[in-house]
């Protein structure tokens, strides 16, 4: 039974990753993910239904387009297998490790749901240097959305605001949402004034907004201080091979938020003994 589940959600993973790979050159484009077909961006002929199998047809056709003979990108079949892998890991986090005799699958559809947006957005901002409002804002939404679902996101029950659940958890969303924004736009405007020049996108401040929405205000936090880190040792690394102090923040930011994600309680629990033997 468990073996069918990874499976499952193996080739999940597999299919969404294939449909990011649509949204990464669509939503930069501004061209809609629906209309026209998958098809191959040389020839402009559209991609039967059979050579359109995640990471399968990538390697049946061997890199090349049946029709034109043009090669096919290697990062198709890795962003889709990186995303299946993604999916079967967070599912044996979830549901085989923490779920217990209750596991809570629709955590698991929330955190695959972050998983898959933090993997588009990362690969257009690499590419693009946005961060498309179908993305950071449909997340606010979903973050809001999420949270009154599902007030455990915010360990409702432990802390509440006026005692009642779903209102507890969509109020604890907004706070999360305020502080994430505030914090990067104050931040942005701060290396604006001392750089003079623009330190931080507005996208960066949706993004974090949205990590506020799901994650609450202490998530945020834990984010806005973790991403510099990974900003400093991976962004500098691509500064230099890439010759340019433009580097985007976003992939960085969504780093911090993943392991925020699998790791918030544990990683409060270790500062809160960090501050208490101090």
């Amino acid at each position: 039974m468990r073996a069918l589940e990874i499976a499952f959600v193996f080739a999940l993973g597999a299919a969404i990753g294939s449909f990011l790979n649509v949204c990464v050159w669509r939503l930069a484009t501004d061209r809609s993910l629906f209309w026209p077909g998958s098809h191959c961006p040389k020839c402009l002929r559209p991609i039967r239904w059979f050579d359109n199998i995640p990471i399968l047809s990538y390697l049946i056709l061997r890199a090349r387009c049946r029709t034109c003979g043009s090669s096919i990108s290697i990062r198709y079949p890795l962003v889709e297998f990186f995303t299946a892998l993604a999916f079967v890991g967070l599912y044996w986090l979830d549901i085989v490790v923490r779920g217990g005799r209750d596991p809570d699958y629709a955590l698991l559809v929330v955190h695959c749901y972050i998983t898959a947006s933090l993997i588009a957005g990362s690969l257009i901002d690499l590419d693009y240097k946005i961060l498309p409002d179908e993305i950071t804002k449909i997340g606010i939404v979903a973050g809001l959305a999420a949270s009154a679902l599902m007030p455990r996101l915010h360990g409702v029950g432990e802390v509440r605001l006026v005692g009642i659940g779903w209102l507890d958890g969509l109020g604890f969303a907004v706070i999360g949402a305020l502080v994430g924004a505030g914090m990067t736009y104050g931040m942005g405007r701060l290396g604006t004034w001392l750089f003079k020049r623009d330190a931080m996108g507005f996208g960066d401040v949706k993004l974090m907004a949205m990590f506020g929405a799901f994650f609450g205000w202490d998530g945020a936090v834990l984010i806005f201080f973790m991403g510099p880190f990974f900003g400093l040792v991976i962004g500098g690394a691509l500064a230099i091979k890439r010759k340019s102090r433009e580097i985007p923040y976003g992939p960085f930011l969504s780093m911090a938020a993943i392991i925020v994600m699998l790791f918030k309680e544990d990683i409060l629990t270790l500062l809160g003994r960090f501050s208490g033997a101090g």
